[in-house]
């Protein structure tokens, strides 16, 4: 059982074990641009499991696009600077999918 791993501009699609969240059925780009849909798939597979309203670990809830939106700082230098999160990596979190989120933020954020 294999899922197709989010892909960036010019890479190849490459089968990955079901464990990695397949965020193919929606747009990986808009435009030049990653989409926040991709970025919505992928919080929402790797991270509202322990980031949500009624568990919101360190007060940190990721589940709507503007709670993501509050934590854009927050995401970068544990997600994708760190790589902390998800903590001990338990959700899987590959890094195409931290690329996606690092490229994602230093093109503005976009929530649209």
């Amino acid at each position: 059982n294999t899922v197709v791993s989010p892909i960036v501009p010019s890479e190849t699609p490459v089968a990955t074990p079901s464990a990695t969240p397949s965020t193919s059925a929606s747009p990986v780009v808009s435009g030049d641009k990653v989409s926040f849909a991709t970025i919505k798939a992928i919080m929402d597979t790797r991270c509202v499991k322990c980031h949500n309203p009624s568990r919101a670990e360190d007060g940190v809830s990721l589940e709507t696009a503007s709670d993501i939106k509050k934590q854009i700082s927050k995401i970068k230098k544990t997600t994708v600077d760190r790589r902390s999160m998800p903590e001990r990596n338990e959700t899987n979190m590959n890094e195409d999918e931290r690329k996606l989120i690092g490229t994602w933020i230093s093109e503005g954020a976009s929530i649209e």
